[in-house]
């Protein structure tokens, strides 16, 4: 019994792919936090990229909406386009 258990999480580790977009997966992991929760609201301070290394493009794809605020003004003007 125990290697069907262990096959069958071999398989989903192949079958399933986690989507994260941030590094270290922060953002997967407040996605499963608020995992039944449809809609919110995210303030991310020091967001960076729009989408690489970002906390809350996760969230944003789910239909959360937020504010984003960084000092980078190339980085805060990537979010208009």
């Amino acid at each position: 019994m125990k290697i069907i258990k262990y096959l069958s999480i071999f398989l989903k580790s192949f079958t399933h792919k986690k989507i994260s977009y941030s590094y270290g997966g922060i953002d997967a992991l407040v996605a499963n936090i608020f995992k039944n929760q449809k809609k919110g609201f995210y303030v991310d301070i020091g967001c960076g990229h729009p989408i690489k290394n970002n906390n809350t493009y996760l969230l944003n794809k789910k239909n959360w909406y937020g504010i984003n605020i960084d000092l980078d003004k190339d980085n805060i003007d990537l979010f208009d386009i």
